[in-house]
């Protein structure tokens, strides 16, 4: 269902999306999307080597609400930009791409 809405949010700016299986190193991403809605100890595990091979590219994770206040700070520790409940994550990625268009790298006052 994540996925669906993703690709809804990025459809109109003509962004591929790709789903990647954990341990996968991806190369040559300018945005991965970390799901922490399962095994969020895992993810972002994987999350730090994945940033590492890809040292442009920049992270954001999502899960659940009701566990934001335990993941934002573990995500932000494996070097996410930015940790979100599922249902923010559609306004997150328009940020992201305005910001990217605009060139803007930093989020604004109030985001996390």
């Amino acid at each position: 269902m994540v996925r669906s809405r993703v690709e809804v949010a990025l459809r109109p700016r003509a962004v591929r999306v790709e789903l990647l299986t954990l341990g996968a190193l991806p190369i040559g991403y300018d945005l991965l999307l970390v799901d922490l809605n399962r095994d969020p100890t895992v993810r972002l595990a994987w999350l730090k080597p994945a940033l590492g091979a890809s040292p442009v590219a920049q992270a954001i994770c999502f899960g659940p609400h009701t566990e934001m206040a335990r993941l934002h700070p573990l995500a932000m520790e494996t070097g996410a930009r930015r940790c979100v409940a599922n249902s923010h994550l559609p306004d997150t990625l328009g940020r992201w791409l305005r910001s990217r268009r605009e060139g803007v790298q930093s989020p604004r006052r109030g985001e996390v």
